[in-house]
């Protein structure tokens, strides 16, 4: 991530799973304030807005029972 963030990408996280990828996902986003946001957890509205915001989106499941 933190390659990424200085190419100049945003990176916004949206979800829970791993509590291991929850915790690097919170610290990076302490790291690079302004340029990561993460939000452990599921918002519906958000999660619309950021759909519609992304320039590209990544969806990592082992199951997804709605089709995505």
């Amino acid at each position: 991530l933190d390659g990424l963030v200085s190419m100049g990408a945003k990176l916004a996280v949206l979800g829970s799973g791993d509590k291991g990828l929850e915790g690097l996902m919170l610290a990076a986003a302490a790291r690079h304030k302004g340029r990561i946001g993460t939000m452990i957890g599921y918002d519906e509205p958000l999660s619309h807005l950021m759909q519609a915001g992304a320039d590209a989106i990544l969806v990592p499941s082992r199951f997804e029972p709605c089709g995505l």
